[in-house]
């Protein structure tokens, strides 16, 4: 049965019912509003999945991180974050940063309960673009000691 045959059957009145007969209602679809919720939903998909890639950013901007601290190091450098200085000092730099990277990475590889806000990705950005910045320079230390 198609919507025709359904509309055709509303609208046929049956002269014996004593019934008062009520006007058929064709209910319409406002589709502003549906392509409205359509693309939210698929914005709200991408930022998520760009909150994502932020977070997979930033645990691999740590690892280069380590790498390249390590190296810088092991030719003569000195760490000058004055926090990193002490994990050193004590020999927890390691395993901090190795937390710290399995934390980034189940944050992008779990299930969520609701997506991310723009907020989250725009600062998951930022402390990316920070994490670069580290690795920059870690990369022009390493470049002077070679």
């Amino acid at each position: 049965m198609t919507i025709t045959d359904t509309v055709e059957r509303l609208a046929v009145i049956d002269l014996r019912d004593p019934r008062p007969v009520k006007p058929v209602r064709i209910e319409t679809t406002d589709w502003a509003a549906l392509i409205d919720r359509q693309q939210r939903a698929a914005t709200a998909t991408s930022v998520d999945r760009s909150h994502r890639a932020a977070l997979w950013a930033i645990a691999y901007f740590n690892v280069g991180d380590v790498v390249l601290t390590k190296l810088a190091l092991d030719r003569g450098a000195s760490e000058g974050n004055p926090i990193s200085a002490f994990l050193l000092d004590h020999s927890l730099l390691w395993p901090s940063k190795a937390l710290l990277m399995m934390v980034f990475g189940c944050l992008a590889f779990s299930p969520r309960t609701r997506l991310a806000t723009e907020t989250e990705t725009r600062r998951s950005w930022f402390v990316a673009g920070l994490y670069s910045c580290v690795v920059l320079v870690n990369t022009l230390t390493l470049w002077r000691y070679w």
